[in-house]
C-alpha cells in the first residue's frame, strides 16, 4: 500500500537501541571490586576521606580514581596490571537475571518490531578495561566507558578516557546520529544538524536505564526525545532510591524498579513493556514506509 504523502510521516528507521549504565544497573560496582582487590576493604570511607577531598580540589571524579589506586598500589607495593583489571572483571557478578533477560529482550525488539535491528550498550563512567573482561560483556554490541591505559610491561601507566557523568548524554546523542567515537577527544560535534533519515537510531527508539544520579543528563535527554527512561533502584534494604533528591520533573523516568531481572520480576516487566513499546512505534513507521 503506497503512502499517500510523503511529507505526512516521518523517515524510517529500522532500528532499536538499549542503552545501560553498568554499575550498580547491570551489576555490582565494577570500582568497588577493584579496590576491595587492592585491599581497600571501606569503600564509602575510601571515598569520603581520600576521593571526595580531591574533587573538592577540583580532581575529575574518574582522573581522581586513576591517581589515588596508582599511589595506593605503589605504597602497598602492589603492581596494578591489565592481568589483574581483568581479573576483577572476570570475578564481577552480574544481577539476578541478567545474561538471560538481556537476549529475550533482544528477541522481542525483534519480532514485535516486525524485524527491527536491536543494538544493546553500555554507556558507563566506569573502567572499560574492567566491564569488557566481565562475564556478560559478550552480550553487548558495543561497550563505552573510561579507560585505563597500560605499557608494553602490561602495567597501568595512566587514565587515557573519562566519561563524566554529564556526558553520558552526549554519548548517546552520538549513538544515535552515528557519529565517530573511537578517536580522541570523540564525539565532537554531537550537536550539529544532521537528518533523521541519516541517524544510526531516533532517540524516542532509545531506551536508557541507569541507576542514579549520574545519570540525570541521560534521563533527561530520553525524556526530552520522547524516548524511555528507566531508573534501578540498587539502594539495599529497602532504602529510598538515592537519586531522588536529584530528580525534577523534566527528568523523570517511567518507573524505578529493583535491580532483578529475572522473569516476572518488576525490573524484567518494566523493560519487556519498553521494548514492546518501542517495538511497536517501529512496526507502525514501517508501515509509513509501504511495507
Amino acid at each position: 500500500m503506497p503512502k499517500s504523502s510523503a511529507s505526512a510521516t516521518r523517515g524510517f528507521i529500522n532500528r532499536i537501541a538499549l542503552c545501560f549504565d553498568f554499575d550498580r544497573t547491570l551489576s555490582e560496582g565494577s570500582f568497588e571490586k577493584l579496590l576491595a582487590r587492592l585491599g581497600v576493604e571501606d569503600s564509602q570511607r575510601w571515598r569520603k576521606e581520600q576521593l571526595q577531598p580531591m574533587m573538592d580540589h577540583g580532581w575529575d571524579e574518574i582522573l581522581a580514581k586513576g591517581a589515588l589506586i596508582a599511589d595506593h598500589a605503589r605504597d602497598k607495593g602492589l603492581e596494578i596490571t591489565r592481568d589483574l583489571v581483568e581479573e576483577v572483571g572476570r570475578s564481577l557478578e552480574p544481577f539476578p537475571g541478567v545474561p538471560d533477560a538481556l537476549p529475550a529482550l533482544r528477541c522481542l525488539g525483534e519480532e514485535a518490531s516486525g524485524g527491527a535491528e536491536v543494538m544493546i550498550y553500555v554507556v558507563s563512567s566506569g573502567f572499560v578495561d574492567i566491564i569488557c573482561a566481565s562475564p556478560i560483556a559478550g552480550l553487548f554490541d558495543n561497550i563505552l566507558g573510561s579507560s585505563m591505559h597500560f605499557g608494553e610491561n602490561g602495567k597501568l601507566q595512566t587514565i587515557k578516557r573519562t566519561i563524566i557523568h554529564s556526558e553520558k548524554a552526549r554519548y548517546l546523542l552520538a549513538l544515535a546520529k552515528g557519529l565517530d567515537i573511537a578517536g580522541a577527544n570523540e564525539p565532537q560535534d554531537v550537536h550539529k544538524d544532521k537528518p533523521l533519515e541519516e541517524w544510526h537510531v531516533p532517540l524516542d527508539q532509545m531506551i536508557y536505564v541507569g541507576d542514579g544520579g549520574s545519570d540525570i543528563d541521560a534521563f533527561n535527554l530520553l525524556h526530552d526525545a520522547g524516548g524511555i527512561a528507566i531508573a534501578v533502584n540498587a539502594s539495599e534494604h529497602g532504602q529510598p532510591w538515592q537519586a531522588r533528591e536529584h530528580m525534577f520533573d523534566a527528568a523523570r523516568v517511567e518507573n524505578l524498579a529493583p535491580p532483578d531481572f529475572r522473569e516476572g520480576e518488576e525490573m524484567h516487566r518494566t523493560l519487556t513493556l519498553a521494548v514492546e513499546i518501542v517495538a511497536k512505534k517501529v512496526a507502525l513507521r514501517r508501515m509509513s514506509e509501504g511495507e
